[in-house]
């Protein structure tokens, strides 16, 4: 954790908290999805959100060796990479990649100050909880 104080629950300066977007893709699936990987980093960008895939350098060995399933290495890989890569206090939004932002104009402040650890969504094109 970047945070030397990671046991630290409250976060004194608002301005330090940063909000990541996150989607999980090997190669294959990162030139698959890259015209929605695109739109993603727009919508970031616009919003001043962080954008990250990991990628196949992302998978840890504990995680690969662990989970044979993809969506429980998945979550274990998003685990560790937040360990790594965010401070307490930053909110962090992870995407399957086939996800394209709908609504480009409405940013994620409606979820990112909710105190729920994990907050799932439904797809509503078919009856997937993401």
């Amino acid at each position: 954790n970047k945070n030397p104080n990671a046991t630290q629950l409250e976060v004194s300066n608002v301005e330090d908290i940063h909000v990541h977007m996150v989607a999980i893709a090997d190669k294959f699936f990162q030139a698959r999805y890259a015209v929605m990987f695109d739109s993603m980093s727009q919508y970031a960008s616009k919003h001043g959100y962080h954008w990250h895939i990991i990628g196949d350098s992302g998978i840890e060995p504990l995680c690969e060796q662990k989970y044979q399933i993809f969506f429980f290495r998945k979550h274990c890989m998003v685990a560790s990479w937040m360990h790594r890569e965010t401070n307490v206090g930053d909110k962090v939004f992870v995407f399957d990649s086939d996800v394209v932002p709908y609504r480009t104009n409405v940013p994620l402040h409606n979820w990112s100050y909710l105190r729920e650890d994990i907050i799932l969504y439904e797809r509503t094109w078919n009856t997937e909880i993401a």
